[in-house]
């Protein structure tokens, strides 16, 4: 058992280490990390934070999936016009916003390039980007020789952003517009 100043402390850590982690942690991570013998006093110390955050009116929470602990945002803050332009997007997977990125500044792009540039997980994120009405694309004809030197008809996809990808996210559709914002981000991060 665990005296107050000490149960207080690893309560801090366990914030802390939580509120750190971008991708959510799981009880394991967490146990190793504050090196805790008995696992069961997490979900009780996350309970604590949780009631803490409550009193104090905090805008956070520690959720948990069945799989890992993360902070997030209460749900009537995450459609608030100041807050909603920053969490836009926030659902896709980290192959999802690179292929969106990469096609968002590349448009008109080829489906070969973008599995080239991104990789194989690229192939994934295009069905859900385009299930998502994200990107679309259409399919262009080409006339090239094969090895052999004989004429062969082969379709070319070329991918980019919708209307309602500028809508989703907040911007405007127009294509020099998209990459500057794109640059403005890399160069930040």
């Amino acid at each position: 058992m665990m005296d107050g100043k000490a149960n207080n402390n690893l309560r801090l850590e366990l914030e802390a280490l939580i509120f750190s982690s971008s991708k959510g942690l799981s009880l394991k991570e967490i146990q190793k990390a504050l090196k805790i013998e008995d696992v069961t006093i997490i979900p009780k110390l996350i309970s604590e934070i949780n009631d803490l955050n409550l009193q104090n009116n905090s805008v956070l929470y520690i959720s948990y999936d069945g799989f890992q602990y993360q902070f997030n945002l209460k749900e009537k803050y995450l459609d608030h016009p100041v807050i909603q332009p920053f969490t836009a997007g926030s659902d896709l997977n980290k192959a999802q916003i690179k292929t969106l990125a990469f096609i968002a500044y590349n448009q008109p792009v080829e489906y070969q390039d973008i599995i080239d540039f991104v990789g194989r997980g690229s192939k994934k994120a295009i069905q859900v980007l385009l299930h998502r009405k994200f990107i679309s694309y259409d399919t262009d004809k080409y006339e090239i020789l094969d090895h052999e030197g004989k004429e062969k008809r082969i379709k070319v996809k070329i991918f980019q952003t919708t209307e309602h990808f500028a809508e989703y996210f907040h911007i405007s559709n127009d294509i020099s517009l998209i990459q500057d914002l794109i640059e403005g981000v890399l160069e930040k991060g």
